[in-house]
């Protein structure tokens, strides 16, 4: 077995188990409008409705404790909508997959890969001349 062949069927295995859990009906969200009772839904649809809700900003109440008259407060926190989740929801939306904020700007081009890749073959042949070749 190779080692990129086991990174690939890891990740395969990995992305099924994944799966399995997003279908799990466990989280509860919103009320049931004919019972008013809390909705379960699967934890892909919790995830999907947290996602809108960033990217599209909201108000939330928060009760703290005032610590000089030790009496519950409510505060009201507004969340303004996440650019980078709005993109994330946009790109999914029309089928592409979404590149890391972090890497975006960072591509390298095709002729650096190719040099760094003839770098790591020589290095790595070089290596082996070194370890058990004559001189």
């Amino acid at each position: 077995m190779n080692e990129r062949g086991d990174r690939i069927r890891a990740g395969m295995m990995l992305s099924r188990k994944l799966r399995e859990i997003a279908n799990e009906q466990t989280e509860l969200y919103g009320n049931d409008p004919d019972t008013g009772n809390p909705r379960l839904v699967t934890k892909a649809e919790a995830l999907a409705r947290r996602m809108w809700e960033l990217a599209l900003g909201f108000e939330e109440e928060v009760v703290i404790t005032d610590s000089k008259t030790g009496k519950p407060k409510i505060i009201r926190k507004v969340h303004k909508p996440d650019n980078a989740m709005i993109a994330m929801i946009f790109e999914r939306i029309e089928g592409r997959v979404g590149v890391p904020e972090s890497d975006r700007g960072k591509k390298q081009p095709l002729s650096e890969k190719v040099n760094d890749q003839v770098r790591q073959r020589i290095n790595a042949l070089a290596k082996e001349g070194d370890d058990g070749g004559s001189t």
